[in-house]
């Protein structure tokens, strides 16, 4: 029986390393050590311009006031822009809800399609449901729902022109605004969500969301 070898020619050595505690840095010289290198990093990161999708930010932005050209950190003009673009959303938002506010009464009561101002919103049934030939409530449940169907579409229509303001405006104050101005952004983006949601739910108003128009033909015939 051949004797195996391999251990006695190559020895294994296990021993536990010792570390010199001598040669570690004091906390405070290793807290001053992570500042500096912090600083260090903030320093070139702050001499290039920031990145994201594509979009390169820079630091600062140039503006030209009576031909004197100022400097304005892009951070400091973006709280400005927040501050500038509340009222005039607020007041868009309002204008908005009560111009469509009063046309939908106006739609209400109108007798024939032809009488809505012609826009891409009032989308609205032009047709007469036939009745229901046996009793089913199915039927009668579909039947009722139908007409909100161009309700739904008009609240979709709607939400092309003010949902992308809005959901850039509040990730503006999500993103950007100061710890201090907390709650300031969060009363503001709060506003602006309620003034556009006000238009969205208007479009289910009962006097006009159930309003349905007789089609050309049923017209002629009476």
């Amino acid at each position: 029986m051949k004797r195996n070898t391999n251990s006695s020619r190559y020895p294994c050595k296990y021993e536990i390393g010792h570390q010199d505690t001598n040669a570690a840095l004091p906390p405070e010289e290793f807290a001053s050590k992570l500042r500096a290198d912090a600083n260090n990093i903030r320093e070139q990161s702050s001499k290039r311009p920031v990145r994201s999708y594509g979009i390169e930010l820079p630091e600062k932005a140039t503006i030209s006031l009576f031909g004197t050209k100022l400097m304005i950190s892009i951070y400091t003009l973006t709280q400005v822009m927040q501050i500038v673009l509340f009222p005039i959303l607020i007041l868009w938002l309002g204008i908005l809800f009560n111009t469509r506010y009063r046309e939908t009464i106006l739609i209400g009561v109108a007798a024939k399609i032809s009488d809505l101002y012609p826009h891409v919103i009032n989308v609205y049934m032009n047709a007469t449901l036939p009745p229901l030939r046996k009793k089913s409530w199915a039927g009668y449940y579909f039947k009722t729902l139908i007409p909100y169907f161009p309700a739904l579409v008009r609240i979709f229509l709607l939400s092309i022109f003010i949902m992308p303001p809005t959901i850039f405006y509040c990730a503006s104050l999500f993103y950007l605004s100061a710890d201090e101005h907390a709650a300031l952004a969060v009363m503001a983006g709060f506003l602006v969500i309620i003034f556009s949601m006000t238009n969205a739910i208007s479009e289910l108003s009962r006097w006009h969301a159930e309003k349905t128009f007789p089609g050309p033909k049923l017209n002629a015939q009476r």
